[in-house]
């Protein structure tokens, strides 16, 4: 018997429970592996709080890192010993997992395998954020909001390697006032610098669809300012972006940079 992290029912941490179960023999088109680190990620939260449905129970976590300790049949290209990793195979939080053999890569010999399970996932948003949204330009500029964490320290090591420089943005507050005080302080001047960089309705209806978006905001989210603080200074950041960028005859550039970053939140 193997162990697992189980959830019995949608809810907080609690939830969560230890305890043994078979994970059984691969089957066609599977590998049995023996997992040495598994990665934790949002959407781990978002199934186990019921956000994003799934039949109880089930075992936590999609990503990690391990090696191959049996082979079900049909699969071709691996064997027993080999090191992989993979971004999407349920039930990663245990000490075993059968995963399709199609779900996972090679992990390079001079890659640890916890570094491995870790990159997987944010390696590959940062690899679509830089690569699929727009051809990357050398010597051009690319603004990361929160450079840290996984994604974002990954984001601009790729960006440099395709010669892009980067502005990096980031915030630390803490508390919700400071939140609210810088949050309403970079919304006006977003406004302001809009009205006199380019016209008195750009920066009207800027402030406008804003609170529309904060009304929607706090319909779907509740009242936690602290969710949606970021996306405020996001919107202040980008928009005074555009309007100095405009100012200076570059529209078109900075229009496609703001269609990424927006993009990179869904």
């Amino acid at each position: 018997m193997e162990r697992a992290v189980v959830v019995d029912a949608i809810g907080g941490p609690e939830v969560l429970r230890l305890t043994e179960r078979d994970p059984g023999a691969p089957g066609a088109g599977q590998l049995r592996i023996r997992v040495a680190a598994a990665g934790v990620n949002f959407i781990d939260v978002y199934f186990r709080s019921g956000l994003y449905p799934r039949p109880l129970p089930f075992v936590a976590g999609l990503e990690g890192a391990g090696r191959v300790e049996a082979i079900g049949p049909g699969v071709a290209g691996a064997a027993v010993g080999d090191r992989v990793a993979w971004a999407s195979v349920p039930g990663s939080y245990a000490d075993v997992v059968v995963a399709p053999a199609a779900s996972v890569v090679p992990v390079p010999d001079e890659l640890p395998e916890d570094t491995a399970a870790a990159a997987m996932l944010q390696g590959m948003t940062a690899h679509y954020l830089v690569y699929a949204i727009r051809p990357p330009e050398p010597g051009g500029t690319a603004l990361v909001h929160a450079a840290a964490g996984g994604t974002g320290l990954l984001l601009v090591q790729m960006l440099a390697c395709v010669g892009m420089a980067t502005m990096l943005a980031g915030w630390i507050l803490g508390s919700t006032t400071s939140q609210l005080v810088l949050g309403g302080l970079a919304l006006v001047v977003a406004a302001v610098v809009l009205t006199i960089l380019l016209d008195w309705r750009t920066g009207i209806y800027f402030f406008l669809v804003w609170l529309l978006f904060e009304d929607m905001a706090r319909k779907f989210l509740g009242n936690n300012m602290a969710v949606y603080f970021g996306k405020d200074v996001l919107a202040a950041v980008c928009y005074f972006s555009f309007a100095f960028d405009a100012w200076r005859g570059r529209t078109r550039n900075n229009c496609r940079a703001i269609w990424a970053h927006w993009g990179g939140l869904s």
